[in-house]
């Protein structure tokens, strides 16, 4: 294995690890009755889904401006805007895990597409998102198994449920892109 590999995967199951945390709270003797009105409350109160999908990345309360952010990004599906806030305010937490998962429990998006400057930093930054899907015990205890064996790897992941994710660097071609008939419907740069 070569050492930028060996590290890329050390990495990854660093995050891996971290996603595992969050059982905090669950469960295991939930009904389905129960979990259907925690994931109906998830979809409608983003700062409830992201203390209970992820306590580990929210360690204190969600910010109005976050919160604020993702209600304009799930209530217009042709959003276009930016957030500009500062140094250590979970900019990348929003962008690239819980306001794609918001939009995956809703049924919005299917197809997410994360751009960066190059696509080893794209592939950094997506792969929080594939880790959490596959090791998440509390995305497991709602939503089932993610990990679709096969589809899997760096840069490019599909969910059990469907769900697509590609990373791109800035300078790679995006044109006529799609997967059978998904064509991206979520563009994170």
């Amino acid at each position: 294995m070569k050492k930028t590999d060996k590290e890329a995967l050390e990495r990854y199951l660093s995050r891996l690890a971290l996603a595992r945390q969050a059982n905090c709270g669950i469960n295991p003797f939930e009904t389905d009755e129960e979990k259907q009105r925690v994931i109906g409350r998830m979809k409608t109160d983003v700062e409830f889904m992201a203390r209970t999908l992820f306590p580990h990345l929210c360690l204190c309360p969600s910010a109005d401006f976050q919160i604020e952010f993702a209600g304009k990004v799930a209530d217009n599906p042709v959003f276009k805007g930016w957030s500009e806030w500062g140094r250590g305010l979970a900019k990348s937490v929003w962008d690239d895990i819980i306001i794609p998962t918001l939009l995956w429990i809703r049924g919005e998006t299917h197809y997410m597409c994360l751009v960066s400057d190059t696509f080893e930093r794209a592939c950094d930054l997506l792969d929080d998102l594939r880790a959490e899907f596959e090791g998440n015990e509390a995305i497991i205890h709602y939503f089932g198994e993610q990990k679709l064996d096969g589809f899997w790897e760096k840069g490019s992941f599909t969910t059990k449920t469907g769900f697509t994710a590609k990373a791109f660097g800035v300078r790679q071609k995006v044109r006529g892109l799609r997967k059978g008939a998904k064509r991206p419907d979520l563009w994170v740069i």
